[in-house]
């Protein structure tokens, strides 16, 4: 469903909570892509591994949810288009 809105929507889906909630900072490779980069190019260790394979199983089950996921991502993106019009 989210595809068929805007091709590469559900990576934003996976993108936004994967920075709000274990602060991973990733990017959509581009425009209607499937890839999520890890940003910036990383030097890590294998608990660092570890724990960004974790988040990302967490946020990929989160996205099964209905309406978790789809309903916390269009919240985040309302709130701040509001706080940034105020």
């Amino acid at each position: 469903l989210l595809e068929t809105a805007n091709k590469g929507l559900f990576c934003q889906l996976i993108t936004v909570p994967l920075f709000k909630d274990h602060k991973i900072l990733t990017q959509v490779a581009g425009h209607g892509l499937h890839t999520i980069k890890l940003l910036p190019p990383l030097m890590i260790t294998e608990e660092d591994c570890g724990w960004i394979e974790k988040s990302f199983d967490d946020v990929i089950a989160g996205s099964h949810k209905v309406p978790g996921a789809i309903w916390s991502l269009g919240k985040t993106l309302v709130d701040n288009a509001v706080r940034k019009s105020a």
